[in-house]
């Protein structure tokens, strides 16, 4: 009987006690933060340049971030970017040229394809793509406009999600038939009709006379894969041009993973076919450097090199973002330290009635980071200022930006991920510095 009172004692006491910590550090966070506002009043000159220094420098990082992001994330209609791979490209080698020496960079033939690519197993979908910049005009009109026509086929279409003002796609008839339909771009029927009810009208791409079956609501530039003035069917052509035994030609193709996963599978689907038909060449094989490349890899692809080093790329990212952050938060921790020697006699105070060095740093740190804060929030602000400003030079001639493209969750949260980092930086070494002298030296 006395053992369990004893027990329900300590466990009321741990409880009460830590009830009581729990109180007096929400205490003190209430304190920082008022003590923080204080402090911004007291020294205006030095705040003011703590949160402009710190909004240009999260600014910078931003409109980094967000480039990178509009390149890379799932958008309108490029929503299927994390599942899709590209073959962009191909290189041929004499069949006697063992070591493959002087090899030649192309676009890879229709008949490759066909015999390659069109026939996987493992992806979702595959789609061939043409791309030709041609000048486009309709009968009636003496108008004509440059456009850049993506010659596909029906599969294309389910890679990306278009919005059709009217219409749709050409049918899976009309393209093995050859029949020549088109979809246009809201762009191209504003331009050359006026107008975007335009479907079963006749546009001329390249001098041929096309039907409208379709007309897609204008998107970003920066959509590079999904974007085109119009898409037709290849097979409006009888023959498509192929050189090196109908190896090289005019193509490249998109293949839809049904997961990420399936990567590696696909690709040994695909060297496995490759080899099949450079046994059957006569002077000419063909090889795909390591392709097909997701994504995040193609960001970085140049033509005739391999497989692109992301590490390096993505680590030479890293360093010119530690650059932007590190050099402000230097200069501005010499603000915050000015500001520390100010309150020296309040910090020896504390130090006195027993706050231990943890402590002390938690209220630089907790004070600084309103700071740190506010300025990030006008970084951000600033970041998409400069962006609809800048967007012709930034976007390089995209200059249509969704509010999807630039408000992500995640660029919300790196945004406060680099405040806090910045924080860190800037704040940390006064923290410390001040946390680390004695009493005496304190109230001095």
């Amino acid at each position: 009987m006395k053992n369990r009172q004893s027990r329900h004692r300590e466990s009321f006491v741990s409880s009460t006690v830590g009830k009581c910590y729990k109180y007096i550090e929400t205490n003190m966070i209430k304190q920082y933060i008022k003590q923080a506002f204080y402090l911004l009043k007291e020294n205006k000159l030095i705040s003011f340049i703590s949160i402009v220094g710190t909004a240009f420098a999260i600014a910078m990082i931003m409109v980094i971030t967000i480039l990178f992001q509009i390149k890379n994330a799932d958008y309108r209609p490029e929503v299927n970017r994390s599942r899709t791979l590209y073959i962009q490209f191909g290189e041929s080698f004499m069949k006697d040229n063992p070591e493959r020496r002087n090899s030649i960079n192309f676009f890879l033939s229709l008949d490759f394809m066909k015999e390659c690519i069109l026939p996987l197993k493992t992806p979702e979908r595959v789609t061939l793509v043409s791309r030709m910049n041609v000048p486009l005009s309709i009968p009636s009109g003496d108008e004509r406009i440059p456009g850049m026509v993506k010659y596909t086929d029906t599969s294309f279409d389910g890679f990306y999600d278009f919005n059709y003002l009217a219409g749709g796609m050409f049918s899976e008839a009309d393209f093995q038939s050859g029949v020549k339909k088109a979809v246009i771009r809201e762009y191209v029927a504003r331009q050359l009709f006026h107008t975007t009810d335009v479907v079963g009208r006749e546009i001329y791409i390249d001098g041929i006379p096309f039907t409208v079956c379709g007309v897609i609501e204008n998107f970003s530039r920066w959509a590079s894969f999904a974007f085109a003035d119009v898409y037709a069917p290849y097979t409006y052509r009888e023959q498509w041009w192929g050189g090196n035994e109908q190896i090289q030609g005019n193509f490249t193709a998109m293949i839809l993973a049904k997961s990420p996963d399936d990567f590696e599978a696909i690709r040994r689907e695909i060297n496995m076919a490759v080899e099949r038909f450079n046994q059957h060449q006569t002077t000419y094989t063909i090889g795909l450097r390591e392709q097909p490349y997701s994504h995040f890899q193609q960001l970085f692809f140049r033509w005739g090199d391999g497989l692109p080093d992301v590490t390096e790329n993505v680590t030479r990212y890293g360093i010119i973002l530690l650059i932007l952050l590190l050099v402000p938060a230097i200069n501005l921790s010499g603000l915050t330290l000015s500001r520390m020697q100010r309150r020296m006699e309040e910090i020896g105070v504390r130090k006195a009635f027993g706050a231990t060095r943890w402590q002390l740093m938690n209220q630089v740190l907790s004070e600084n980071l309103l700071l740190t804060l506010l300025g990030g929030l006008l970084g951000l602000v600033l970041s998409y200022i400069a962006l609809f400003l800048m967007k012709d030079w930034l976007l390089d001639g995209g200059k249509f930006i969704s509010f999807e493209m630039i408000a992500s969750p995640l660029i919300f949260l790196l945004a406060f991920l680099f405040c806090l980092l910045m924080n860190l930086l800037s704040a940390g070494i006064p923290a410390w510095s001040v946390a680390r002298k004695n009493i005496t030296d304190a109230l001095k």
